[in-house]
């Protein structure tokens, strides 16, 4: 049943399923646990990793997404592919410490390291906006951006 959140100003829906929270617990320890499932809607998978994972960099013509879970970027390199999306994986040390923009909290990170999955490239950039795109309206924007910038509008 939706209830309105005063705090946050928005209404909420809260749902529950033994045999999903148990399938996700597995998934989080062996991602490739999900390859049957995500296999059969990549697109939407990658919909759903970019969207939560991901940012757009304008300048260097670049989609990337990020996370400290190697076996997550070579599950989703994988989808890309799937897709006919090329894709290119980077290793970055991170810094131990990270200030929240939401709290200005200081957390320190569990890895030392980042896996970033890059997409670069007119046909590649262009085959995932036209089969993976966004949900989020300002990453949707952005990649938008970027694809204007492709086609010289």
């Amino acid at each position: 049943m939706p209830r309105w959140n005063d705090n946050d100003q928005r209404w909420v829906v809260r749902g529950s399923s033994v045999l999903l929270y148990n399938m996700l617990k597995s998934a989080r320890e062996d991602p490739w646990t999900l390859t049957p499932y995500l296999e059969k809607y990549p697109a939407e998978a990658c919909k759903g990793f970019f969207d939560a994972e991901e940012w757009v960099n304008i300048e260097q013509y670049m989609v990337a997404a990020g996370s400290t879970n190697p076996d997550n970027i070579s599950l989703f390199e994988k989808l890309l592919r799937k897709l006919d999306i090329d894709c290119r994986r980077h290793k970055c040390r991170q810094s131990e410490t990270l200030i929240s923009p939401r709290d200005d909290k200081l957390y320190r990170r569990n890895s030392e390291f980042i896996m970033y999955l890059a997409i670069y490239g007119e046909d590649n950039i262009l085959r995932f906006a036209e089969k993976v795109s966004f949900t989020i309206t300002r990453k949707r924007a952005a990649l938008m951006e970027l694809v204007r910038k492709y086609c010289g509008y």
